[in-house]
């Protein structure tokens, strides 16, 4: 079946009281519900995209459980504050097959001893994880994840402040688990940031403690202010172009929209280096960055890069693709640019808590992206 889920907050859910194991918030599963570790596996065309997923419970996945599928995507998410007893407070994939893209997992926890996986735990699977960001979150093992018997993918991931009050803070893999980690950050998690053993193949990467392998580093990666949840990169960076394009080592570049020499290590891509190091130098190509902070409250900030000068509208929409706030429509020279937004319509009038849509045009070039208001 094709099912999509979109456009909300899920919320104050309680898989324990509705007589269910996992899934706190979100359950995805086999239709035979059976709570088995090597079961039969189910396709599903399952799309969750635009929602938040916060203050949810369960035994396993507090926030999302996807268990014994084969085929849901996860894009767009922020999944907060959900609590789990044993595995995944956050986010739980078993026996399944999925993607996760653009999502911010933090302030989960599982709040029982010998517990995994406090942001995300991926077990028996296959996961792709891309411009991931897991932070804050808490188990007795792998406090920001925990990957057993898996095939995981992470790409452009930022796992920091996590903790596990045994062992893995950030990041905990078994033995049977061939992880592939690339442009991601580690750092600054408790007692340490990874745990991992030689089945987990990482490259251009910031790895606290170090970690053997292509381009990676082990330097404090400057984020902007992590205490407040800042993980975007401050402007000496280390990590800013020290990523790869090529991730399958085939002299063709994977990753095209980044900004500089290379892509940068980690979830979020620093856009503006070249406005503060050199105000004459100007960007390579169009871009619309990800609005920071985001979820925001009440003001929030969106970043461009203009090659060269045009007629440039920025223009704010509900999910409905109603118009809401003309920012910008006027003529502008080439640079690194920035506006700020304050939730308030084109009347001045105070708008909505919910998603919303933020639009460029600059000469025949479009992007939209997401951004999500709390109040």
């Amino acid at each position: 079946e094709n099912i999509k889920v979109a456009n909300f907050t899920i919320t104050g859910g309680n898989a324990v009281s509705a007589g269910c194991i996992g899934g706190g918030g979100i359950l995805v599963t086999h239709p035979d519900l059976e709570y088995v570790y090597d079961g039969p596996v189910s396709p599903v065309n399952a799309v969750f995209e635009n929602l938040i997923v916060t203050d949810n419970s369960a035994t396993a996945g507090g926030g999302i459980s996807i268990w014994r599928v084969s085929g849901p995507t996860l894009s767009n998410l922020i999944i907060q504050e959900n609590t789990s007893e044993v595995y995944g407070g956050g986010l739980m994939i078993f026996t399944s097959v999925a993607s996760v893209t653009d999502v911010t997992v933090s302030g989960n926890n599982c709040n029982t001893d010998d517990s995994f996986g406090g942001g995300i735990i991926i077990n028996n699977s296959e996961a792709t994880l891309t411009n991931v960001t897991v932070t804050d979150n808490t188990a007795s093992f792998g406090g920001g994840m925990s990957v057993g018997n898996s095939d995981a993918t992470l790409t452009h991931v930022t796992v920091s402040g996590n903790t596990a009050t045994t062992s893995g803070g950030g990041f905990l893999s078994t033995p049977y688990s061939n992880n592939t980690l690339t442009n991601s950050i580690i750092w600054d998690n408790s007692p340490e940031s990874i745990y991992a053993f030689a089945t987990t193949t990482i490259s251009y990467s910031d790895i606290q403690g170090g970690w053997d392998g292509e381009g990676n580093i082990d330097t404090d990666p400057l984020f902007t202010d992590a205490g407040n949840g800042d993980h975007t990169l401050q402007p000496d960076s280390p990590c800013i172009d020290a990523g790869t394009a090529d991730l399958d080592g085939d002299g063709i570049e994977d990753i095209t929209d980044y900004v500089g020499l290379a892509p940068d290590m980690g979830a979020f891509e620093y856009g503006s280096t070249a406005s503060v190091n050199d105000p004459n130098e100007l960007p390579q190509k169009f871009a619309l960055h990800q609005n920071y902070p985001n979820p925001f409250n009440p003001v929030t900030t969106l970043r461009y890069n203009l090659p060269e000068d045009g007629l440039v509208n920025i223009t704010i929409y509900d999910i409905m693709g109603r118009q809401v706030s003309n920012l910008i429509s006027n003529q502008q020279s080439a640079g690194y640019k920035s506006v700020q937004w304050n939730a308030t319509n084109n009347a001045g009038q105070p708008v909505s808590a919910g998603l919303y849509l933020y639009t460029i045009q600059a000469g025949s070039f479009r992007q939209t992206r997401k951004m999500i208001l709390l109040k």
